[in-house]
C-alpha cells in the first residue's frame, strides 16, 4: 500500500528538481510595474495554450507572456510592487518549482510622471509628458548617450485605449525626449519631457479607430525601454485633474 505513495513522492521530487532558474534580467524593476523579466533556465513549460508557467516576484505576480516563452526562457511582465528585494519563484504545471534570489523594486528605475501639457485637446494634439528623470533615465536617454540601449529609450505612450505617436524607433532617443529640462513649477528637479502626437481621425489610419474623436476623460501610461525594459512611470497625485463628480483623469 505504501509503494504508490512513494512513487508519487518520487515523481514530485523529480519534477521539482527538473526546474532550474539560471539567470534573470533585468534585476531592477519599476515599482509601477510593467517591467519585462527574462528568466532563463531549464524545465519550464512550453505549453503556450494552457499557460503552464506561473511567476511571482515575492508576493507580486509576474504575468507570463506566452509567445515569448519556451522550455528554457520565461518572459513575464511585473506587477506594481513595493520598494525592496524579493525572491523570484517559477511554478511549472502546478508541481515543478524553483526560486532565485533576488530582484529589486527600485526607486531609480521608477520615474514619476508629474504633468501632462496640455491637459485637454482634440485628436491630433501634440502633448508633452513631464516627469522626474531619475539617474537611470538620464543615463539611458541623455543626449550624451551614444543611443538607446534596447530598441528606443521611450516605449509605449497610451492615452486611454489609443497610442500616442512618439516617433520612437525612427531616430535616436533625443528626438523624442528632452533630458534635464528645468521648470519653475518643479524647482530642484531634473526633468524629462517626452513629446508625442495623439492620433487624428482625419488621417487615413485614424478612420479605422472607432470612437477616436469622442469627448471624454482618459488616463495616461508612459513606459521606458532601454534598462527599464518597458517599466511604467509612477503617476504623481498632483498630475491628476478632477471632475465635479470626483473622478480623476490626466487628459480630456
Amino acid at each position: 500500500m505504501k509503494r504508490p505513495l512513494l512513487l508519487f513522492l518520487l515523481v514530485v521530487v523529480v519534477a521539482v528538481r527538473g526546474v532550474r532558474i539560471d539567470s534573470i534580467s533585468p534585476s531592477r524593476l519599476s515599482k509601477a510595474g510593467a517591467t519585462r523579466l527574462e528568466i532563463r533556465g531549464v524545465g519550464f513549460s512550453s505549453d503556450r495554450l494552457q499557460g503552464g508557467n506561473q511567476v511571482f516576484v515575492g508576493p507580486f505576480e509576474c504575468s507570463v507572456i506566452d509567445h515569448y516563452t519556451s522550455d528554457t526562457v520565461v518572459t513575464c511582465e511585473a506587477s506594481p510592487g513595493d520598494i525592496g528585494s524579493y525572491q523570484v519563484s517559477v511554478l511549472v504545471d502546478g508541481t515543478g518549482l524553483d526560486t532565485y534570489c533576488c530582484v529589486d523594486y527600485d526607486d531609480s528605475y521608477s520615474p514619476a510622471l508629474m504633468a501632462v501639457r496640455p491637459s485637454a485637446g482634440p485628436p491630433g494634439t501634440h502633448v508633452n509628458l513631464i516627469g522626474d528623470a531619475t539617474w537611470r533615465i538620464r543615463r539611458d536617454c541623455g543626449n550624451e548617450a551614444a543611443g538607446p540601449n534596447d530598441e528606443s529609450c521611450v516605449g509605449a505612450v497610451a492615452f486611454g485605449d489609443y497610442l500616442c505617436d512618439t516617433g520612437a524607433g525612427t531616430d535616436d532617443a533625443s528626438s523624442v525626449i528632452d533630458i534635464n529640462r528645468r521648470m519653475d513649477r518643479f524647482p530642484g528637479y531634473s526633468l524629462f519631457d517626452v513629446s508625442c502626437t495623439l492620433p487624428d481621425p482625419s488621417d487615413s489610419q485614424g478612420d479605422m479607430m472607432p470612437g477616436l474623436a469622442t469627448a471624454g476623460n482618459v488616463n495616461v501610461s508612459l513606459h521606458f525601454e532601454a534598462s527599464l525594459r518597458g517599466g511604467a512611470t509612477v503617476i504623481e497625485l498632483d498630475a491628476y485633474k478632477g471632475t465635479r463628480k470626483g473622478d480623476s483623469y490626466l487628459f480630456q
